[in-house]
């Protein structure tokens, strides 16, 4: 399994070091000072000196603790770093893809098609433990809104207040994945037939990645894990979940239930009651997904456990 790091390029933050080296100088300038305090007590001097031999001991410690730090820390920073720009060599060679090497402040990318659609890997601090993601630009291909995510203990509390969860007719599966889209026979189309088997082993493949997510929404597919991954196995199969669920996508005809243009009400069931959406209907400001105006309130947010959005739109 992947384990989060703290930056792209795996090097714990300044404050480590200072710390270490405040703690050596003043380690150094204590013992400076027993040692002078303990010499001088057979001939008594100035205590004034004592002092001011510590602070100049434990001063002239901690500058050099602490550019001995700073140096091997850049050499392993630039080791690190050049093991990383090959791994995503490599990874944009299999994508027939453009490798951009870290140029501060942006960490490395690749920028690859996906059938003439513009794809990239990236790594993306938008939370504490930054994420690694793939994007594929679908605009105006999009057949409507997907999120496919690990069942955890997160996502108890929707589902008991009726968030939405679609079934493929898998047991295992079922049981191991949320999923959520609209319309919902975006689930039933990507996961019936021959496709099925594949398109679930493309899920299982990003499993066991941290927060593995795969979202569909009307302009993109993303899908990202939780932390700088840094393995080639690992970033690979990242990249091949998202080109075959872009695949998918992109093969799949334009649905009868989607209307472009200006969303209707009419048709549909609400994802939190489960009645149908014929008045009184509201969109997520988001993801556009049509919610009752009153269970929009009761609920507080989009009824799409990883979109959470609170604002809503209505339609008359």
């Amino acid at each position: 399994m992947a384990v989060p790091s703290t930056s792209p390029a795996g090097t714990p933050g300044g404050a480590s070091k200072l710390q270490i080296a405040l703690i050596a100088g003043g380690f150094c300038g204590l013992a400076a000072y027993f040692r002078h305090s303990l010499s001088s007590s057979t001939s008594p001097g100035r205590p004034d000196g004592d002092l001011a031999t510590a602070v100049v001991a434990g001063l002239l410690a901690f500058g050099v603790i602490l550019l001995c730090l700073m140096i091997g820390r850049r050499r392993a920073d630039s080791a690190a770093r050049m093991s990383l720009d090959e791994t995503f060599a490599m990874i944009a060679g299999r994508l027939q893809g453009t490798f951009v090497p870290a140029s501060w402040p942006r960490p490395p990318r690749i920028h690859f098609p996906v059938q003439g659609r513009s794809a990239a890997l990236e790594y993306c601090s938008d939370s504490y433990e930054g994420t690694t993601r793939v994007t594929v630009d679908l605009r105006g291909v999009s057949p409507g809104t997907l999120m496919i995510f690990r069942d955890s203990l997160r996502s108890v509390l929707p589902k008991l207040f009726g968030a939405q969860d679609l079934r493929i007719g898998d047991r295992r599966f079922d049981d191991r994945f949320i999923l959520q889209a609209h319309p919902p026979s975006i689930v039933h189309r990507i996961f019936s037939g021959d496709r099925r088997s594949q398109a679930m082993e493309s899920v299982l493949r990003i499993e066991e990645l941290p927060g593995a997510t795969i979202h569909l929404t009307r302009e993109s597919l993303t899908v990202r894990t939780t932390g700088y991954l840094r393995q080639e196995s690992e970033l690979w199969s990242l990249a091949r979940t998202a080109l075959d669920v872009a695949q998918f996508i992109l093969e799949l005809a334009p649905p009868v239930d989607v209307t472009w243009g200006e969303p209707s009400n009419a048709g549909g069931v609400c994802p939190i009651c489960g009645s149908p959406l014929e008045d009184r209907v509201v969109r997520c400001a988001r993801c556009q997904t049509p919610h009752h105006g009153e269970c929009w309130k009761y609920n507080g947010r989009c009824s799409l456990f990883a979109c959470g959005e609170t604002r809503s739109a209505s339609h008359s």
